[in-house]
């Protein structure tokens, strides 16, 4: 379900602004001047979050809250409004309280940055965070367990250490770990399930690009068997208690890229890397699209410039299908054909001016 408009008050370096959003909007504007934070506030819609800060750093600087709202084509409306002194955030939908958590797979959305190329060499703990937020948005279950999974892998740890200094139970412990299998049992099958769907998607569109065959090699520490991820954490029970922390389960678990049999890591070029990314993006989208029947909202901040001219058609023939947010220094990285049917804004002294 696509946006039709876009208010937001005191948020990043904006006083108040308005956007009517159509099928496919440019934000034009220099560095700092602002247009990235319209494009976050899109995204806020869908997360609930920010994708590169914390909300304390969102509020405009000498104010004392920030507040962000959007029409749908439905006229559903949401409203999102935080104040970091006390901490309080408010999320609503069609004017009816709700937590983050019911954000998302209400919006759809899949953003594209200049920085997403850093996801193929990035730490595991950034692929997770990317494969849940992927997997959330088409199964609220999903997002129960893995809040649920958290919130006893927490309490988990901090018995491990207590049994460490002597004053925990190994029985108290057997309780945690039958709770952290029974959360994280179904992690791990929907995150089997995600890569055996993902494949074909992702091959497809790295076709886009070249013949060779990208896929993902999904890096487990225990399978999908529930009789198998408790065997494991007995056989870990000894090494988690010396070193205070949980040795195996999906908090543990990572993803590679692989270009034919090579992990692109090792030998992926900048060009790959980018055709990677890229191409993840583009099987993103239709995964979300394929499992929810909706078409997910397309941002893309500032990247056309870092694609030479295959890539940005291959975004161009995408851009049509989908409702696209596109944050730009200027026209020229981006063909006649988009410009003709798309909604172009400047953006100057972060105030926003139809072109």
């Amino acid at each position: 379900m696509s946006l039709k408009s876009l208010k937001i008050q005191n948020y990043r370096t904006y006083d108040k602004a308005e956007l009517e959003i159509g099928d496919i909007n440019v934000l034009i504007g220099g560095n700092t001047e602002g247009k990235t934070n319209l494009l976050e506030a899109v995204a806020y819609l869908t997360f609930g979050k920010s994708f590169r800060s914390q909300d304390k750093d969102l509020v405009k600087w000498g104010e004392e809250y920030f507040r962000i709202e959007a029409k749908r084509n439905d006229n559903k409306k949401i409203e999102i409004f935080y104040s970091p002194e006390p901490p309080k955030k408010v999320l609503k939908i069609a004017s009816k309280p709700k937590k983050q958590s019911e954000l998302f797979g209400f919006n759809l959305a899949v953003v594209f940055t200049p920085e997403d190329i850093n996801l193929i060499a990035s730490s595991p703990d950034k692929k997770r965070r990317y494969l849940d937020m992927v997997i959330s948005q088409v199964d609220k279950k999903y997002l129960y367990h893995l809040i649920g999974y958290k919130k006893i892998l927490k309490q988990r740890n901090s018995l491990l250490l207590r049994i460490r200094e002597g004053s925990g139970s190994l029985r108290e412990l057997e309780v945690w770990s039958d709770q952290l299998v029974q959360k994280g049992i179904y992690i791990i099958k929907k995150r089997f399930d995600f890569f055996t769907d993902f494949e074909s998607l992702l091959f497809n569109s790295y076709q886009f690009f070249s013949d060779d065959k990208l896929w993902l090699k999904y890096i487990y520490s225990v399978d999908n068997s529930e009789g198998f991820f408790k065997r494991r954490l007995k056989e870990f029970e000894s090494i988690d208690i010396i070193s205070a922390r949980t040795t195996i389960g999906p908090h543990r678990d990572d993803f590679s890229f692989y270009l034919n049999d090579k992990s692109m890591e090792s030998i992926g070029s900048r060009g790959e890397f980018r055709s990677a990314v890229l191409a993840l993006k583009l099987a993103e989208i239709k995964y979300l699209e394929n499992k929810t029947d909706n078409k997910p909202i397309f941002l893309l901040d500032d990247v056309f410039s870092e694609l030479d001219i295959k890539r940005r058609e291959a975004l161009y023939t995408l851009i049509t299908n989908y409702q696209t947010v596109i944050t730009s220094t200027d026209l020229e990285h981006l063909s006649p054909e988009l410009l003709e049917k798309a909604k172009i804004f400047k953006i100057e002294n972060h105030e926003i001016k139809k072109a």
